[in-house]
Parts: C-alpha cells; structure tokens; sequence
C-alpha cells in the first residue's frame, strides 16, 4: 500500500543538531525499495491559496492556514502496513525537530494495488488449498457444498 509521509516543519524548532536526512533517503529508497519518491517544499510565504466561490476564482497570497508548523516537503512510500510506514516515518530526521503525518492512499484509486492485493490473496489460498477463500476473491457470496 501506497502511504505519504507530510514533513512538518515548525518555525519555533531548534534544527541545528538535526541529522541529515540523505542517509535515510539512502537507505528506503535505494537499500529497501520502500521510498518512492519525495521532494522538498518551498516555504509557506511563496504559497498561494486558490478557493473557488460562485464561479470566481479567489487567490490568496501565502499558506492556507498561518501556523508556525507547515508541511516542508513529502515522501511517498510502498509499504506492507500502516506500522511499517510509521517505523520509517520516525527514522525521518525531521521527526526529531518537527512532525511526520503519515496517511494511506484511497485503495479503490490504485487498480495496480488492488490486482496486486488479490493475486496475494488468490496465491496464498492456492497455498493452503482453501477453495472457498479462492472463490471468495472472484464473487464474495459464493458458498462450495
């Protein structure tokens, strides 16, 4: 499953002691595979807000909201479970002076991950010899007498 760690960063935060973080771009993405891709942001006074209103469209200089905390930057991960994404989330540098919002990506808006999800499922019943755990992936309802 896809997740998306947002990079908080907190204007009020002691950064200096902060470990680099191409080590940890080092090991997901090219030891473990998990880190797909991540960028940087720019910070929230190059932002514009864009909200449309009764066909108008209203541009607001700056972030959303005016917080010391902002999202700095993004990184998308494949990851087993929801636990193996936080794992990587607090080896994150920026865990340490700021935050890491971890959120999964809708499952119905990723077709690959789902066929990816079923042939998993339709394997491992085949393992264990299970027919109606087999004929549960192709109709939900099916019952074998």
């Amino acid at each position: 499953m896809k997740y998306m760690l947002m990079v908080c960063g907190d204007d009020t935060a002691d950064s200096s002691g902060m470990a680099p973080v191409e080590p940890w771009v080092e090991e997901l993405g090219v030891e473990r595979g998990v880190r797909l891709h991540g960028h940087r942001l720019r910070l929230p006074a190059d932002a514009v807000t864009v909200r449309v209103r009764d066909g108008e469209v209203l541009r607001t200089d700056g972030p959303f909201a005016e917080t010391k905390e902002y999202v700095a930057g993004y990184d998308i991960l494949e990851c087993a479970t929801m636990e193996e994404a936080i794992e990587a989330a607090a080896k994150h540098p920026v865990a340490s002076v700021g935050a890491m919002e971890v959120r999964a990506f809708w499952e119905d808006e990723d077709a690959e991950g789902e066929i990816r999800r079923l042939d998993d499922e339709l394997t491992e019943a085949l393992r264990e010899r299970d027919i109606d755990r087999r004929l549960a992936c192709y109709t939900a309802d099916t019952e074998v007498f």
